[in-house]
């Protein structure tokens, strides 16, 4: 990440995606929600590393889906493993609720996940 992508976003720019694929980009709420309603099971891994203690954690969980536009694209997870479960809190989130962040991912972690988790 070298933070060349602005990722504070409207609604819209989240549901179709922003930034260039090789490099800094969000895919596309819509897109994702697509891809990931062709399996019944999706697993998530989110490797985290601090940008100012180069602390490292990481979070996998067994499943994971996200809803459709019409729930706000809710993210739900469930299964968790890992190192960063003092950081984890909710098992769901309103994506559309998240604010000043790495979209989509604040719902994990105590601070910003560019910076502290």
């Amino acid at each position: 990440m070298d933070g060349t992508v602005d990722f504070y976003r409207n609604w819209a720019n989240y549901r179709r995606g922003f930034g260039e694929l090789r490099g800094e980009h969000w895919l596309g709420n819509e897109n994702l929600y697509h891809l990931l309603n062709v399996h019944d099971v999706n697993e998530l891994w989110i490797d985290m590393q601090s940008t100012y203690n180069d602390l490292t954690s990481y979070a996998h969980y067994d499943n994971f889906s996200i809803a459709s536009e019409a729930d706000n694209y809710t993210l739900s997870v469930n299964g968790f493993q890992g190192a960063a479960e003092a950081g984890m809190c909710k098992p769901k989130y309103n994506a559309a609720k998240i604010g000043k962040c790495i979209y989509p991912f604040r719902w994990c972690f105590a601070g910003e996940m560019s910076d502290i988790f």
